[in-house]
């Protein structure tokens, strides 16, 4: 089973806490995905791979 997706972790170990409590389980699996942003500073080129 899977936990919704968020951006708290706060729902997820809500939901981790009730699969728990229903099943039994007592180990999972945490998937995190950060984006980053990046800007050049002033004055530098864009560097590109071809």
């Amino acid at each position: 089973m899977r936990s919704q997706e968020a951006e708290d972790g706060t729902a997820v170990e809500h939901w981790c806490l009730g699969h728990a409590e229903e099943t039994g389980h007592k180990r999972f699996q945490a998937v995190v995905t950060t984006f980053l942003v990046v800007v050049p500073a002033a004055g530098r080129g864009t560097r590109h791979q071809t």
